[in-house]
């Protein structure tokens, strides 16, 4: 899972975001392998920003946890796209 943060949002709250996801994803399932990428240009703009602060999960899980992740991050400050 690529987890794409507003990179306008404080860093602070993106950690935060980023942290609870591997949180979530550690309780629920088996994390293999976690990358912060940084600030990367976008293929296309989303929510009028062109940049997103990128964190990379690589994860086995039920559908339970991805259904978790789904309502959490959907509704989440600070997140553009997952």
């Amino acid at each position: 899972m690529v987890l794409m943060l507003d990179p306008v949002a404080p860093e602070e709250r993106r950690d935060e975001v980023a942290s609870e996801t591997r949180k979530r994803i550690e309780s629920g399932g088996e994390l293999q392998h976690a990358d912060t990428w940084g600030t990367r240009k976008m293929a296309f703009e989303i929510a009028q920003r062109t940049e997103a602060d990128y964190r990379f999960y690589r994860f086995n899980a039920g559908a339970d946890l991805l259904e978790q992740l789904d309502h959490s991050l959907k509704i989440a400050d600070g997140v553009l796209r997952f």
